[in-house]
């Protein structure tokens, strides 16, 4: 059994230090029609399951301290890319909880009748690291336990319970692990009472830096464990009227309409899938999206074969799921596809051919998924993620959306 005790004075200062950055003014970076997931969160949103970890959009875009952000039921994402090529960290959850206990301390936690002042006053109860303490996390009596050092070094801190501990680490959810999406623990976990359909029940909490979470036994089992409208919480708190939009699932179809086709699971030495049809056939917009690329001259020289020219007609769009989808090899471009044109799912693209170094081989398109890039980047243009998983759910209907190798 490890020691807890009271170290407010260290604590205090320590969380000081997380809240400097306190509630920025904001403000918004675009105008939209309707609200809608920003351009830099796009991708990560449908990737890791958004509904479910993040919820509804609450703002539109923002600058935040000078940043891209954007406020969710449970969350604030920011984009960081201008200042990390870490990959864990581009897009980053904001600090939350860590900001709301100094900004809103009479607010009420999720609705709840704990109020981020309580939270504060919990973060002062900790343990002591357990003997024999190297760094990192050890399972304990009780859950796990989590030093309050962003290094996780050796250093007093919390238990997590083996609830929550099992949350956090599920890789659907969180793939970047939890201390990016979760943060560290800022309190123990304790019991709070709250009446749902006129019924008292007590539920788990425990606060983190990015989120709260709450452990609910009478939900069903796959919502027991939930994260809290924290983002609502700070969006209120930065006196904003929450949009509460819920934002449509992407939709997809196959590429190639009208015709039989045939693919496999396989390519050369890089993520992509040829499908063969009959010349003539037509390429669709496998998404919602804006045209990223367009290349209406076959430029391939045998004698050359210069890589970037090899494609011959192609087009490549930004899907609203944040992904590139590309189509070469063309017979022709659609008239009127041009970059910054928005097309919906199934709108032509262009027909299918052998263009390019394709001219002795079968007529098929080139499809490649990858991330956008500038729209010279041929190299991560013709694919990075293999389309073939995606091909076969979309052939049948299935709404499946492209996730990170």
């Amino acid at each position: 059994m490890i020691q807890c005790y009271n170290h407010r004075h260290q604590l205090l200062l320590c969380l000081l230090c997380l809240l400097l950055l306190g509630f920025a003014s904001t403000s918004v970076l675009h105008a939209q029609d309707e609200p809608l997931i920003g351009t830099p969160f796009r991708a990560h949103y449908w990737q890791t399951q958004g509904i479910r970890v993040l919820g509804m959009v609450q703002s539109p875009l923002i600058d935040h301290q000078g940043y891209p952000a954007q406020y969710f039921e449970k969350g604030r994402l920011e984009d960081r890319r201008q200042v990390t090529d870490d990959p864990l960290w581009r897009i980053a959850y904001g600090r939350l909880t860590a900001e709301l206990m100094k900004q809103a301390p009479h607010m009420a936690v999720n609705q709840t009748s704990v109020t981020y002042g309580d939270l504060w006053e919990y973060t002062s109860d900790r343990y002591v690291a357990p003997p024999g303490f190297t760094g990192g996390t050890l399972p304990v009596e009780g859950g796990v336990f989590i030093p309050a050092d962003s290094q996780l070094g050796v250093a007093p801190g919390y238990v997590v319970p083996l609830v929550f501990w099992e949350y956090i680490n599920r890789g659907d959810l969180f793939a970047n692990g939890w201390l990016y999406a979760i943060g560290l623990p800022l309190t123990n976990a304790f019991e709070v009472r709250v009446t749902h359909a006129g019924e008292q029940r007590m539920i788990t909490m425990q606060a983190f830096e990015r989120a709260v979470l709450t452990y609910n036994p009478h939900n069903p089992p796959a919502w027991q464990v939930e994260r809290g409208n924290i983002g609502t919480d700070a969006w209120l708190a930065a006196g904003q009227t929450p949009l509460m939009h819920t934002p449509p699932a992407p939709r997809y179809m196959f590429p190639i309409i009208n015709t039989t086709c045939s693919y496999g699971p396989d390519h050369h030495t890089y993520p992509a899938t040829d499908i063969f049809c009959p010349i003539g056939s037509e390429f669709v917009a496998v998404t919602d999206g804006v045209v990223d690329f367009v290349s209406r001259v076959d430029e391939w020289d045998p004698a050359t074969n210069r890589p970037e020219q090899r494609s011959g007609l192609a087009v490549a769009i930004i899907g609203d799921d944040g992904w590139r989808y590309y189509g070469s090899h063309l017979l022709s471009v659609t008239d009127g596809i041009e970059p910054g044109v928005r097309v919906s799912v199934g709108q032509s693209l262009g027909r299918l051919g052998r263009s390019g170094n394709a001219r002795n081989t079968p007529p098929h398109v080139h499809f490649g998924i990858s991330r956008p890039t500038t729209p010279d980047d041929w190299q991560v243009r013709r694919g990075e993620i293999w389309p073939y998983q995606y091909l076969r759910a979309w052939e049948r209907d299935e709404m499946m959306t492209p996730r990170r190798p």
